[in-house]
């Protein structure tokens, strides 16, 4: 078993082989090491200009899979 997070084309077809597979997981390319210094200070960002402006950037597009 494993799990996937980057491939060489993305999003990562519909039809492949991969997403059949039940021992795999596959990620939206957002797998990674959290430092929570820095996460801190990027949640805070990231609520300071929902609060401000209404919106949110680098959201995960549910209907493209990543």
């Amino acid at each position: 078993s494993g799990v996937l997070d980057v491939f060489k084309q993305e999003p990562l077809k519909k039809r492949n082989l991969l997403w059949e597979q039940k021992n795999i997981i596959i990620t939206p390319h957002v797998a990674g090491v959290t430092n929570i210094k820095t996460a801190i200070n990027q949640i805070h960002q990231i609520y300071s200009m929902h609060k401000k402006e209404g919106k949110l950037k680098n959201l995960v597009n549910w209907k493209k899979k990543y």
